[in-house]
C-alpha cells in the first residue's frame, strides 16, 4: 500500500510539472482524414498585424516581444504541416490561405519566422543537426551579409562558390563572416540555389538555450528567413535577418502554453 501511495504521489508531481510548470506541448490525436478534420474546423480570420514595406508589403502575422508570455502556435495558424510543439514569436510571409483561413505552410515565396521549442526530442535532433550542417557549410562559401546590399536575390551567386548539379542548377552553402551575429553557442549558415531564372536563398540561425536555473527547461531557437522571389531585394532580406537575430537571440525565459503535437 505504501509503494502504491508513493507511486501515486510521484505521478501527481509529474502531472503538475507537465501541465502547470512546463511549456512542453500537449499531444492531440486526430482520428479522421485531413479533409474531414479541415471540414470540422471553424473559420480562422487571420489578419496581418503590419507589413514589411522593404519586401513589397509582405504581411506580418505574428510580432511578439522576446519577453511575451503569450505567443502564437502552429495549431490554428498553419495548415499542411504537423505541429511539433513550436511557439511562434515572429511570422511574416506571402502565404496562401485555405478555405478555413489558415496559412498554407510551404505556399509562400518569402518567409521570416522566429520560433522556440521546449520538446526534448526536437532539442536533441536540432543539437546534432545544427552542428553537423554548420560543419558542412563551413567548408563552402563565406558571406558577409552587408555584401548583399544593392543586389537582387538572383544576382548573389557572383559572391559565392557554386557547385554545378546534374540538372544544370547551381547550389552553394556556407557560413557568415559576421562574427557579431547572435551568441557564441549559436550556429548560423545559408543556402543558395539557382536554376535558370529561378533562385532561392535561405538564411538560418539556430541555438540551444540552456537553462539558467533549476526551474527552467532547455529551448531550441530557430530563426529562418528565406525567399525564392528572384527579383527580391537581397540586401533588405539580409538586414531583416540581422534585425531578427539581434532582437531574439538572447531570449529571456518564459513559461508558455498552448503548443500541440500531433
Amino acid at each position: 500500500m505504501r509503494l502504491i501511495t508513493i507511486f501515486s504521489f510521484i505521478l501527481f508531481l509529474s502531472a503538475c510539472n507537465s501541465t502547470g510548470h512546463s511549456s512542453k506541448a500537449t499531444f492531440v490525436k486526430v482520428g479522421v482524414k485531413p479533409t474531414e478534420h479541415l471540414a470540422s474546423l471553424s473559420y480562422h480570420d487571420i489578419k496581418p498585424v503590419s507589413y514589411i514595406d522593404s519586401l513589397g508589403k509582405i504581411p506580418v502575422y505574428s510580432d511578439f516581444k522576446p519577453h511575451a508570455k503569450e505567443v502564437a502556435v502552429y495549431d490554428g495558424l498553419f495548415w499542411e504541416v504537423t505541429p511539433m510543439g513550436q511557439y511562434v514569436y515572429y511570422l511574416a510571409g506571402d502565404f496562401k490561405k485555405n478555405e478555413k483561413g489558415l496559412l498554407r505552410f510551404g505556399s509562400q515565396k518569402t518567409e521570416l519566422r522566429v520560433e522556440i521549442s521546449y520538446e526534448d526530442d526536437a532539442i536533441d535532433v536540432a543539437g546534432y543537426e545544427m552542428s553537423y550542417e554548420y560543419e558542412q557549410a563551413s567548408r563552402g562559401s563565406s558571406l558577409d551579409l552587408s555584401d548583399l546590399q544593392g543586389l537582387q536575390l538572383s544576382s548573389i551567386d557572383s559572391l559565392l562558390d557554386k557547385s554545378l548539379t546534374v540538372d544544370g542548377s547551381y547550389y552553394s552553402r556556407g557560413v557568415f563572416k559576421n562574427s557579431e551575429l547572435g551568441s557564441k553557442t549559436s550556429k548560423s549558415r545559408f543556402e543558395f540555389m539557382k536554376y535558370k531564372d529561378n533562385a532561392k536563398l535561405v538564411l538560418l540561425y539556430e541555438d540551444i538555450l540552456e537553462p539558467q536555473s533549476e526551474n527552467e527547461e532547455p529551448r531550441y531557437l530557430k530563426i529562418i528567413v528565406s525567399s525564392k522571389q528572384a527579383d527580391l531585394d537581397a540586401g533588405a532580406l539580409s538586414s531583416l535577418f540581422k534585425e531578427l537575430v539581434s532582437v531574439y537571440h538572447d531570449m529571456p525565459y518564459s513559461r508558455l502554453s498552448g503548443a500541440t503535437r500531433m
